[in-house]
């Protein structure tokens, strides 16, 4: 079972560092990079392998006029939930295109009241992936959990990815019992917790 890990943020800097937090499995010798999430204490900004990838294509469609253009393979993607409420997942083509997956208002971070999902990481731990993530975040990511399946009971399984208040952390905690990584040592706390794939 995966103890959980808390990454302080340092209270008397009066302009607070991000936060990185990285997750990685090893399979055949091969590290793939999963998922690297990042905190502010109020934006909270996750990048995954499925996002990540090359060779995925998207259609940016104009709306407006009907005009539909192909994306084609993008160089970044990630989801994100800020501050004001606004939770967005955000491509990055090749040639810096940016094309807003979606984009909607839900509960500003400093009323939420339990928790809220931010998003949901399918993580294969039996088979290698399909590519190898490339993200300029993984650099920053002083901690990488690395995620094996003889501690998930040979299992593929979810990153479950929360923004929560403090006192819900326990609560997520014993939800999801394969194991929680909590960032933040304000109100709102950032939750990754570990989930069976069924």
């Amino acid at each position: 079972m995966q103890s959980s890990v808390v990454v302080s943020q340092n209270s008397s800097s009066p302009q607070v560092k991000p936060e990185y937090l990285g997750f990685q499995t090893i399979i055949n010798q091969v590290i793939y990079p999963i998922a690297i999430i990042k905190f502010t204490g109020k934006d909270a900004y996750c990048w995954d392998w499925m996002r990540g990838g090359p060779g995925y294509c998207a259609l940016s469609v104009d709306f407006a006029t009907g005009h539909v253009e192909n994306f084609g393979k993008y160089k970044e993607s990630h989801v994100s939930y800020h501050e004001s409420g606004i939770h967005q997942s955000r491509l990055t083509g090749e040639v810096k295109k940016k094309l807003y997956l979606a984009r909607r208002s839900i509960t500003p971070v400093a009323q939420i009241q339990g928790w809220v999902s931010v998003t949901s990481i399918p993580v294969p731990l039996s088979e290698p992936l399909p590519h190898i993530m490339k993200i300029p975040g993984w650099k920053n990511a002083a901690k990488k959990i690395t995620l094996n399946s003889c501690d998930f009971g040979r299992q593929d399984i979810y990153l479950r990815v929360y923004l929560c208040r403090k006192e819900d952390v326990p609560i997520l905690a014993r939800r999801f019992s394969l194991g929680t990584w909590v960032l933040g040592s304000g109100n709102i706390r950032f939750v990754v917790a570990a989930d069976p794939r069924m």
